[in-house]
């Protein structure tokens, strides 16, 4: 029920650990190639990108498109959707998303259960929290239910690009597999006998795998687009899944994830550290 309970369903969850993996990934990469990775938000004073960045940007989406498709062998079936939101657009997205998502309702739900069983203090707030991770450390999103990514507007071009790669992937996976199907197979709603708390743990189960290919997948896009500038591959670097899997448990990078407790950051970032080192024994 612990991993069912922080899993959440898909929904939420995976859009919240999707802005972790930035903070992660580009301090595994940083010796490998030079990675921009996602910055912590200015408090004040922010800088907008300019129209004629914000072009560069929205043109650079084809040709990442056509790198992930290359890189994952994920045919095009036609164009994506890409729209540029300001902080405050995202703050309220975020905000909506929280209110109608099923998986954020039961982690709420989780949250009273995880607090009676002591994993989680009884002073900790878990809608605050992710709302403040999500705003501190965003780079950018792809948006299954509109079918868009989402460009920001107060992040520069070339920092963007690589989470670009992995949340392209997300849309490619889209077109061929329906992600909202693929990731949300199990039951909705509560348990009311220990026959239906069964089967929502054996279809968290499944859930949680899947997400797991999905993130590994996407990942290893953002390590291959990562890597383009050496003229190397993930192929290359047999040992960066287990650099990443180490670098996971470092959250220096992201203070409101180094707040988080221990539970909640290894549920979090499962998906990408775990189907990552999937993906490339796969590969190899």
């Amino acid at each position: 029920m612990v991993g069912q309970g922080m899993r959440g369903g898909g929904g939420f969850s995976k859009f919240v650990a999707g802005i972790a993996l930035a903070v992660t990934a580009a301090s595994v990469f940083a010796q490998q190639a030079p990675v921009p990775g996602a910055k912590p938000a200015p408090a004040a004073n922010e800088t907008r990108i300019t129209k004629d960045q914000a072009k560069e940007l929205f043109r650079s989406v084809d040709d990442i498109l056509a790198f992930v498709s290359n890189d994952t062998k994920l045919p095009i079936a036609h164009s994506v959707k890409r729209t540029l939101i300001s902080r405050d657009k995202v703050n309220r997205f975020l905000r909506q998303k929280f209110d109608e998502d099923e998986s954020a309702k039961r982690l709420e739900r989780s949250e009273i259960v995880l607090k009676k069983f002591g994993m989680l203090d009884r002073d900790f707030h878990l809608q605050p929290f992710l709302l403040t991770l999500l705003t501190e450390q965003i780079a950018g999103f792809y948006d299954n239910k509109t079918k868009t990514v989402n460009l920001l507007d107060w992040i520069q071009p070339e920092e963007q690009k690589p989470v670009l790669a992995h949340e392209l992937t997300h849309a490619l996976q889209d077109q061929k597999v329906d992600l909202t199907k693929w990731s949300e197979v199990g039951p909705k709603g509560i348990a009311h006998t220990m026959q239906e708390d069964n089967l929502h743990i054996q279809t968290d189960e499944a859930e949680t795998a899947r997400e797991a290919v999905a993130e590994g997948q996407a990942m290893v896009t953002f390590v291959d687009y990562s890597l383009k500038p050496t003229g190397k591959t993930i192929l290359d670097a047999p040992d960066l899944a287990e650099k990443f899997k180490d670098a996971a448990a470092d959250t220096s990078g992201s203070p409101v994830l180094m707040r988080a407790p221990l539970l909640l950051q290894e549920s979090l970032l499962f998906p990408y550290s775990e189907g990552l080192c999937f993906e490339q024994a796969s590969l190899v």
